[in-house]
């Protein structure tokens, strides 16, 4: 069930409260004892794939993904690489050594472990608020990247200028107004002057699906071309991310509009990423 189905089903539940959150109650048990068996079983099996590559335990997928099937995680980070690829190669961004690469909100490492599969040439570092992510892809891929933790809020601990190339897949789809600004702010700070940053958002063909369950949604996207929805709270938090991280919605005309004040959007491509997502190429704004 994509993102969108939950939050159709989600709307229509909220119109009784009661049955809401004894879905919600019923939904947490199931998704632990599918934790708990993918858990188990994940201590029994090889923890690498095919090619060698380490595979993350479920919890950490999980977050990540959304999913707790590991074919699902791979396939998903393949075809991310493969989109971001063609994004660079698009833009005519050759990978070299010399080329400083950032992967905000790498999380396990779904996308650059397979630009280590392939053995491309950067020099990479990945970032993420999540600890235990981190952790797991320093104490696996230590030769690969830089990792580092990063907080809630800017800044990054990164001097200006550092990164040519910028990756946040499934970032910009979870914050609201404020806090997307923000980083949007900070990414443009560690951005080179000829840098590349290749975001994902929630564009029309994800935003109008949703959008028949949900007035609300309709009308900001309608009146504004940006929508935040919160409703991965409490007990229906099932990945245990904090709170602020929830599912924002884009318009081409919003990004165009919002984010071409900070930022050269030099394209806006749905369904690229993932077959789901929206690419949003952004380039520092020469002063």
């Amino acid at each position: 069930m994509r993102d969108t189905d939950v939050i159709s089903v989600r709307e229509k539940l909220k119109e009784n409260r009661l049955l809401y959150f004894l879905v919600g109650c019923a939904r947490n048990v199931i998704h632990h004892a599918n934790l708990f068996l993918h858990s188990f079983g994940f201590v029994f099996t090889n923890k690498s794939d095919g090619d060698g590559m380490p595979i993350p335990p479920p919890r950490l997928r999980f977050r990540v993904h959304g999913e707790l099937q590991t074919n699902s995680y791979l396939a998903a980070g393949r075809q991310i690489y493969r989109d971001t690829s063609k994004l660079l190669e698009s833009q005519q961004i050759e990978m070299t050594k010399q080329l400083k690469v950032l992967d905000f909100g790498c999380g396990c490492s779904r996308v650059l472990r397979e630009f280590f599969r392939e053995d491309i040439k950067g020099t990479f570092t990945g970032t993420d608020i999540d600890g235990d992510a981190i952790a797991w892809a320093r104490a696996k891929f230590s030769g690969k990247a830089r990792w580092d933790i990063n907080l809630a809020r800017p800044p990054l601990p990164y001097p200006p200028q550092t990164f040519d190339v910028i990756l946040a897949i499934s970032v910009f789809t979870h914050f609201d107004e404020d806090l997307q600004i923000d980083w949007l702010r900070e990414l443009d700070r560690i951005l080179s002057v000829n840098g590349l940053l290749i975001c994902s958002v929630h564009g029309r063909p994800v935003w109008e699906q949703s959008a028949f369950s949900s007035e609300n949604l309709r009308n900001e996207m309608a009146c504004k071309g940006f929508h935040f929805l919160q409703s991965n709270l409490g007990i229906r938090n099932l990945a245990g991310l904090p709170n602020y991280y929830q599912t924002a919605f884009h318009s081409e005309e919003y990004v165009r509009n919002r984010w071409g004040s900070l930022f050269d959007v030099i394209e806006y491509s749905d369904g690229t990423i993932g077959n789901h997502q929206t690419a949003v190429v952004l380039r520092k704004k020469l002063e």
